[in-house]
């Protein structure tokens, strides 16, 4: 019998040593939903993962690591998986190159690419915050024909994935951040759970290939991954486009124009985006006050935080305490 994509992760999870398998909340059935707390010797933080229906499987993690950690990637070749990664970054090294996804980033990638000789590794004392869906090739092929238009972009110039940007990108940032904001405490939350994991099927579904023009030069898109490590690790700072072009060698207006063609969005509306969904980890996972959490991400006055965090998440953050 072949084995699902759920218990494929599940058996993933017990072989890296990082997790230990908790009792499954309330309403949430033990066949279909497992979680996880990262082994506090060696870091902290949680995972869990849940089937909807047969065909959707939905991962959600947040946790960071006391060391570096590597691991060969083994993905089931049958299905096509999309990454939300909201905070940190995970590189993948394979014979042909290394490839690096950033926090608020969504990528797609296929099975048959990832082959026996991908590595992936991930960064010391970095938080890890991420939202992933696999579903099968058949069951996207199937829905993709009822959908006009709908062209799934399943290649990257020969690499493991691709980049999505866009309002396609920052539809799945939305969808995915609400999902990981739920609790599976409760038959409503789980069933938010899945209208939320079903809201990110759509959005792959719908994700058709945009005409990007041609890639900045190298030198502009690895000034691009530096502003992006920067902002990732200084959420709190008080960044300015000209402060950002000095660290990373570019000028204002070359950095502007390469982090929106490589990201699909403004520097500005990244650090907002990457702020909000911090913010709101650490409200609801970590217990901070709404005041803590606001100056954690670099907000002093409460109206200005609430009023990004609304234009981010559609609510105000007094309404998660």
């Amino acid at each position: 019998m072949a084995t699902s994509t759920l218990e494929h992760y599940r058996e993933r999870c017990r072989e890296t040593g990082i997790f230990t398998e908790n009792r499954a909340p309330g309403p949430m059935p033990t066949h279909s939903y497992s979680t996880y707390r990262v082994d506090p010797t060696l870091g902290g933080g949680w995972m869990d993962l849940f089937q909807v229906g047969s065909d959707l499987t939905v991962g959600r993690a947040a946790y960071a690591l006391n060391a570096p950690f590597r691991q060969p990637l083994v993905h089931k070749s049958s299905s096509v998986g999309i990454y939300v990664l909201l905070s940190g970054s995970v590189r993948f090294k394979t014979h042909r190159g290394t490839e690096t996804l950033h926090g608020g980033c969504v990528w797609v990638g296929e099975g048959r690419r990832m082959g026996s000789d991908v590595l992936y590794e991930l960064p010391e004392r970095q938080s890890q915050v991420a939202v992933s869906l696999d579903v099968p090739l058949g069951w996207l092929d199937a829905h993709a024909e009822a959908v006009p238009g709908a062209e799934v972009r399943r290649s990257s110039r020969g690499g493991l994935f691709a980049r999505l940007a866009g309002e396609g990108a920052l539809h799945c940032l939305a969808a995915a951040g609400s999902l990981l904001g739920q609790r599976p405490d409760s038959v409503v939350s789980r069933l938010r759970m899945e209208s939320d994991a079903l809201d990110l099927a759509a959005a792959l579904l719908g994700l058709a290939a945009e005409p990007q023009g041609p890639l900045p030069p190298r030198r502009h898109r690895v000034a691009v991954d530096e502003t992006i490590d920067i902002l990732n690790v200084e959420l709190d700072a008080d960044h300015t486009i000209a402060s950002l072009a000095r660290r990373v060698g570019l000028n204002e207006c070359s950095l502007k124009v390469a982090f929106r063609r490589v990201t699909g969005t403004t520097i500005a509306a990244f650090l907002r985006e990457r702020r909000m969904h911090h913010a709101r980890t650490l409200i609801q996972r970590e217990g901070q006050s709404v005041q803590q959490a606001a100056l954690s991400v670099g907000y002093a006055n409460p109206s200005h935080f609430a009023a990004a965090f609304r234009k981010v998440h559609g609510l105000v953050p007094s309404s998660l305490r």
